[in-house]
């Protein structure tokens, strides 16, 4: 009697063992830590392309560039991906006519190299082409501090003539500049279009004009934050002569000098320059040669077009929020 209580013991003794065993190994295999991203925190990077995944960001540029005219695509990312830099003679989709672009997922497209992410039409046709960030996407340009150790010749996202750029959410950050190059972050043509409905253009710094936004075309800001921007001149927006058009209006913010968080601010103050220290939050160039700009932080209470700007030219004071040049 007391064998079979023994022998019963040690077969409940023995499954124990093994339960436990088992456990610890499932628990190894789904913790090890061979298993894991080491870059990306545990996030695996993925890219697709209209719900088919890719190897890389190259072979999905690729698709649309062969997929030919009157197009949509639906790019989900996750992770950090690396970007080979579009510009002029390169744009981003070719020179395909009518194709739309969703970008979506949550991650960081970054360049590995001197130039833009996005350059949206461009070259000798002028193509129509539509980008909408609509995801919780990082696109990070070059800094000496920052991503690739080094400055940049390039504004982020260029928006050429008969570009489209819409910014539902996301960021667009890490980007240094020299020269006479028109932006840090986005930079609009005469025939571009810009919306901004959310997200942040923040820590992009041009050593002549627009820290955030270079605008000769159409900015339409009605929601999202512009802040922590440097230019020796328009720190957060710069708009360029009469045919541009700017209007903020909505729950959107463009942070100047008279904030109290530091790192909120657009400056336009950089060293060692000699273009001048005009317009923290805006400013604007008209073709005429006369020039306002406005220091002041604007939010959702201040709405502002181009469109009424001073027109009396004789006045030298503040108007409103601008100051005449």
């Amino acid at each position: 009697m007391v064998n079979i209580v023994m022998e019963k013991s040690m077969k409940e003794i023995k499954f124990a063992f093994i339960w436990c065993l088992s456990i610890i190994f499932v628990f190894f295999l789904t913790n090890c830590p061979f298993n894991k991203d080491d870059n990306d925190n545990n996030i695996k990077k993925e890219i697709s392309i209209n719900g088919t995944y890719v190897a890389n960001w190259a072979e999905a540029m690729k698709i649309i560039k062969n997929g030919g005219d009157n197009k949509e695509y639906n790019i989900a990312i996750s992770g950090d991906i690396a970007i080979f830099p579009s510009d002029y003679d390169n744009p981003t989709f070719g020179p395909l006519n009518n194709i739309e672009v969703i970008l979506e997922g949550e991650g960081r497209l970054y360049l590995t190299d001197k130039g833009s992410i996005f350059w949206l039409g461009g070259g000798l046709y002028n193509p129509k082409q539509s980008l909408v960030i609509n995801g919780q996407i990082i696109l990070e340009g070059l800094s000496l501090d920052g991503n690739g150790n080094q400055n940049n010749n390039a504004p982020i996202i260029v928006v050429s003539d008969e570009g489209t750029l819409e910014m539902k959410n996301g960021i667009i950050t890490g980007n240094t500049i020299f020269g006479a190059i028109n932006s840090g972050g986005v930079s609009v043509s005469s025939n571009g279009i810009f919306t901004m409905t959310g997200g942040a253009i923040t820590g992009n710094t041009s050593t002549t004009y627009s820290g955030g936004v270079w605008v000769s075309g159409t900015f339409i800001m009605s929601g999202g934050i512009i802040n922590g921007n440097k230019a020796s001149i328009g720190g957060g927006v710069y708009i360029s002569g009469n045919y541009a058009s700017f209007s903020k209006s909505g729950n959107s913010i463009i942070y100047g000098t008279n904030t109290t968080l530091e790192e909120n601010r657009n400056v336009a103050i950089m060293t060692g320059e000699t273009y001048g220290h005009y317009g923290s939050a805006v400013f604007f160039r008209k073709s005429d040669s006369n020039q306002y700009y406005c220091e002041y932080t604007l939010d959702e209470d201040q709405n502002i077009s181009t469109y009424i700007l001073p027109t009396n030219y004789g006045l030298n004071n503040a108007i409103g929020n601008w100051i005449k040049k």
